[in-house]
């Protein structure tokens, strides 16, 4: 993980970069510099792990994984690929180019980077 995407309103999102560097790191090496890391530690306390605030992501599980491997436990979350599987089940794919396709109405799913930042 080099760096968050995180969304606050609806049209206002950011990418913050955590870990930008011009060294070749073994993932041991930037798992440990991300743990010391004072901004991931302010999220960690301050956004994932607090009940006060829901956290929402497509494939959660999977972001939920990769925090683990900081000692991140996310707490009081949703997850759009589950809540289109419940609703939309075997009516199509529930990757997020189709769900911005059609659910969003998004023509053309490249165009998804306007939309939002993932890591898929």
């Amino acid at each position: 993980m080099s760096g968050i995407s995180l969304c606050t309103s609806a049209r206002n999102a950011c990418y913050i970069p955590l870990l930008h560097t011009n060294e070749q790191l073994t993932f041991p090496e930037s798992q440990s510099k991300l743990k010391e890391n004072e901004f991931l530690q302010k999220l960690k306390t301050e956004v994932f792990e607090n009940p006060n605030i829901l956290k929402i992501a497509h494939s959660m599980k999977e972001q939920i994984k990769n925090l683990a491997a900081y000692d991140i436990q996310v707490v009081n979350y949703d997850d759009v690929m589950v809540m289109s599987y419940v609703l939309y089940c075997g009516k199509f794919d529930h990757d997020l180019e189709t769900l911005l396709r059609t659910i969003m109405m998004v023509p053309d799913p490249k165009v998804r980077k306007r939309f939002c930042m993932t890591n898929h």
